[in-house]
């Protein structure tokens, strides 16, 4: 019995680390979609505290487009609550309309004891030059 209820409490933890992982990567991939599709306000819920005003003035230029994102790795290190993504970000500013592309290179961390349990961005998105 004592063996039956380990195995119950050992399957459990997997699929919590498991789900971690998915929402991890989930979180990731949405918030690049919405930095894609200028959707600041809502990118910026993922973004850690200390970070959304360097977040708002990088993204904040009124003439910034970003024409598409590759994430080129992604990884989740749910035993250390930490991630790492690499990401190009194809852009151009107007009035110019030369596509220029940038790699941003994110660190996230978990936050458990948050609200609700999150994924948060700890570095600001890149500098799109002109």
């Amino acid at each position: 019995m004592a063996c039956w209820l380990l195995a119950l409490a050992l399957l459990g933890g997997c699929q919590t680390i498991s789900a971690q992982k998915e929402t991890c990567e989930t979180t990731i991939r949405s918030y690049n979609r919405m930095v894609r599709w200028q959707e600041h306000e809502s990118a910026e819920r993922a973004v850690e505290e200390a970070a959304r005003a360097e977040y708002r003035r990088r993204l904040g230029e009124k003439d910034l487009r970003i024409a598409d994102y590759r994430i080129k790795t992604l990884t989740c290190d749910t035993e250390r609550g930490e991630a790492e993504a690499t990401v190009e970000y194809d852009y151009y500013v107007l009035p110019s309309t030369t596509l220029r592309t940038v790699q941003d290179i994110q660190k996230w961390r978990y936050l458990p004891n948050a609200k609700q349990a999150e994924w948060r961005i700890q570095t600001p998105p890149p500098e799109f030059g002109n």
